[in-house]
């Protein structure tokens, strides 16, 4: 098909037009002010492919029988039903970096049930099963890129540096059975973890013991691990995962690591920033009317989300409350961030976008149920809904574009340029092969 047929031909799918007069195909050409007409006809050609490889039969990541029968017995006397339903409560995709190969290389599931922790990593090429985490004494977890925390209800944080494992496993030979094949932790943080104490040495009563109820990890620069935690006491305290060395305690109750910047909300609406290079406060600020229920930053701005719905911006010491279509109704069910566009999914129905420079609204989408989970690039976005439907959203559309096969009930999604997965609730995961566009140079970002 000539250039100029096959761009027209695409023009015709999308000829909705935006108030600033150009086609609503993707949003990163019609948000810089550096892109080219080759730009442009180049991410109208990735919709394309993006939009087959859609249509294409996903594959499948499954539990192996003998996995559900051992898991079945490690969770006493529960069903194998309920093992599979948790097994792809959560996905993530990890970046192993083998090879000397960017971007993700393997793909964490799992989640946390009554009876503890357990969480799988897998091969994406393949799609085998490299390895199990079971912990029983698990009350919340975080994944990052690399790396996997969770906290315990006798108040430690295990993390798994999943990335140098990865690394490590495939320079040495493969085991006989990797079907079972447990993940060590890498290091345990602890509440007071100053000296080696002997074992039988009881620090403190169990009834002092402080149960880890909201955790999170990062990559600071370079390639180090944070991790922070609040416990059910309202305490906050934050560590060098790579050293094992507790950097900061403080005292509130939403929590989010970005650097080295740990932004804290609270229950009263208040938000703390720490420099945790110095374990100073560097901003105390509050406009939230009730709890703050989402966190996010890209650098030198906030953004808040409330219990009341509302989605505040953070320049300086007084917020911006962001205005939001009345097709948004509830609180907010999530919240995703990236350096040129906010947008919020609310938990009874609606997802807003705002762009970051200007924070007034890019669009808004007509969704009738609350959504649970959400993910978006400068092509699609793609959300989860309560009731376990996933669609792809085009920018500026206000209708879902495409809704994923409905035989899977869904949980959550995460993707990136190569590969796009979909927890669901039937013990299954569903993988699509993104890649097999054409090829582009990675293009520059604004610096907020």
């Amino acid at each position: 098909m000539p250039l100029l047929g096959f761009t027209l031909w695409l023009l015709s799918i999308y000829s909705n037009v935006n108030r600033r007069g150009s086609p609503p195909t993707i949003r990163g050409c019609l948000l810089s002010d550096r892109s080219t007409i080759k730009d442009y006809i180049d991410e109208l050609k990735g919709l394309y492919y993006e939009h087959r490889r859609m249509d294409d039969a996903p594959r499948l990541l499954q539990l192996p029988d003998v996995l559900l029968r051992d898991d079945s017995k490690a969770k006493g006397d529960q069903s194998s039903d309920l093992v599979k339903n948790h097994a792809f409560h959560t996905v993530k995709l990890i970046e192993g970096g083998v090879d000397g190969t960017t971007g993700a290389s393997h793909v964490l599931s799992g989640g946390i049930t009554v009876d503890g922790g357990f969480f799988y990593l897998w091969r994406l090429h393949d799609l085998a099963l490299c390895g199990t985490i079971a912990l029983a004494s698990a009350s919340c977890f975080d994944v990052c890129a690399t790396a996997l925390a969770i906290g315990t209800l006798d108040g430690t944080v295990k993390v798994w540096d999943l990335a140098a494992w990865v690394s490590k496993s495939s320079s040495s030979p493969p085991p006989s059975n990797p079907r079972l094949l447990i993940i060590p932790p890498t290091t345990t943080l602890a509440l007071r973890s100053h000296l080696t104490l002997t074992p039988f040495l009881r620090t403190r009563s169990s009834g002092q013991a402080h149960k880890i109820s909201l955790v999170k990890v990062d990559l600071s620069d370079g390639s180090f691990l944070q991790a922070a935690a609040t416990t059910d006491k309202g305490d906050v305290h934050v560590w060098d995962a790579t050293k094992s060395e507790i950097i900061l305690s403080l005292a509130p109750d939403r929590l989010m690591l970005f650097r080295n910047t740990l932004v804290c909300g609270t229950s009263a609406g208040l938000v703390r920033i720490f420099d945790l290079r110095n374990g100073k406060l560097t901003h105390r600020i509050s406009g939230h009317p009730d709890a703050i229920q989402k966190t996010d930053t890209k650098g030198r701005v906030l953004w808040t989300a409330g219990h009341d719905g509302s989605v505040r911006w953070w320049g300086g010491k007084n917020a911006k409350v962001c205005p939001k279509s009345a097709l948004c109704r509830g609180g907010i069910g999530a919240l995703e961030m990236d350096e040129t566009a906010v947008v919020a999914g609310y938990a009874d129905g609606g997802m807003q976008a705002w762009d970051v420079r200007t924070q007034q609204p890019l669009c808004t989408f007509a969704s009738s149920v609350g959504v649970s989970s959400l993910q978006f690039d400068k092509r699609k976005l793609v959300s989860v809904s309560k009731n376990g439907v996933a669609c792809v959203w085009r920018w500026y559309a206000m209708y879902p574009h495409g809704v994923f096969p409905r035989q899977h009930t869904y949980t959550c999604v995460c993707f990136d340029e190569k590969h796009l997965v979909l927890g669901t609730t039937g013990g299954v995961a569903v993988v699509y092969t993104m890649e097999g566009g054409p090829a582009k140079k990675p293009t520059s970002v604004y610096d907020y």
